[in-house]
């Protein structure tokens, strides 16, 4: 049915496949030879079409995502102990050993952000927060970007009126009542004034 109404979906590799197992499992070698034919020709790069011709391919495939998880756990680690340098060499090499696009290539960007922050000063973090904001829309990773720029007293785009304080309010256009948008409160606490007070 997703074949005959959307022709030209972006699924069809996927449909191809699913229909190839479908008619497989059934008993019904034409069809599911039919639709692996259809695959191979139509999609010859296709993961799907990978799959059912290496057997070895999705173990692949897991071992891959397993590699790029610990990479990327252990690059963090390195930058939640200071060793800001060392990480941000791992994140340059992350392109030649997993690809530009790698499925955590978001979280590596904010990680870079965060890297350059800390050995180049806040000028870069905040050119590099707006290339996350950027090159990675729709993801958790865009938008926490947004909310350190929002703690640095920036916007996505150019700094707040006043330099970031609290004449925002005042500033004519720059105030919007949008009382359902998440808002962020910062409490500013006397040195002196102990927390459990």
């Amino acid at each position: 049915q997703l074949l005959r109404e959307y022709p030209t979906t972006e699924k069809k590799a996927e449909a191809y496949y699913h229909l190839y197992l479908a008619h497989k499992d059934s008993g019904n070698s034409s069809n599911a030879r039919r639709y692996l034919e259809r695959l191979q020709s139509e999609f010859p790069d296709s993961p799907f079409t990978k799959i059912l011709s290496d057997p070895n391919y999705a173990q692949k495939l897991e071992d891959e995502k397993q590699q790029l998880d610990r990479f990327y756990t252990e690059t963090y680690d390195l930058f939640s102990d200071e060793k800001y340098q060392e990480a941000h060499n791992r994140i340059q090499q992350v392109p030649s050993k997993f690809g530009e696009d790698n499925e955590l290539k978001a979280r590596f960007a904010l990680l870079e952000a965060m890297t350059t922050g800390n050995l180049q000063g806040r000028e870069a973090y905040i050119r590099k927060l707006r290339e996350v904001i950027t090159k990675h829309p729709n993801t958790d990773e865009q938008k926490r970007a947004r909310e350190i720029l929002l703690l640095l007293g920036e916007r996505s785009g150019s700094p707040l009126p006043g330099g970031g304080n609290n004449n925002v309010a005042d500033s004519g256009s720059e105030f919007k009542y949008e009382p359902e948008k998440l808002h962020y409160l910062l409490v500013v606490l006397d040195p002196d004034v102990a927390l459990t007070d």
